[in-house]
């Protein structure tokens, strides 16, 4: 196929899901039939004859590993990396730091070790200490 024949396709198929108000019901019948048994037999059958006779399964499913591995691996800005190391700074513990970045725990982690900044505990601060000006006179004794 050519790239003008993939061009034309792809945006026929854009105007079909955008504006053809068969879409709906289609989409819906799609859906149906993947969850049918007999169909799910088929398309198991299918991937697994692929799977089992294609020589080049093994390079697409290595490219499919890796797609995922890199599409799903999250990563911080800079900035973000700032704000967590102000945050720590200031005291604050990996949960509060998630919930304002809203990112997880273990990606601030990770990419706080791969910098090389440590994520241990951090040491309490120093309590204040009890003042001594003239209203500790009146403290209970």
């Amino acid at each position: 196929m050519s790239e003008d024949q993939r061009k034309k396709l792809s945006g026929a198929q854009k105007r079909y899901v955008s504006s053809d108000p068969r879409w709906a019901d289609h989409r819906r019948k799609l859906a149906e039939a993947q969850q049918r048994t007999q169909q799910k037999a088929i398309l198991s059958a299918a991937q697994l004859a692929y799977m089992a006779n294609d020589p080049r399964w093994p390079a697409h499913r290595a490219r499919m590993m890796q797609a995922a591995i890199e599409t799903t691996r999250i990563t911080l800005l800079p900035e973000e990396i700032e704000t967590i190391i102000d945050l720590r700074r200031k005291g604050r513990n990996f949960e509060y730091v998630s919930e304002e970045l809203c990112v997880s725990e273990a990606v601030i982690r990770r990419e706080l070790r791969a910098r090389d900044i440590p994520t241990g505990r951090i040491k309490p601060r120093p309590k204040a200490e009890r003042g001594k000006g003239f209203w500790r006179s009146f403290d209970i004794p």
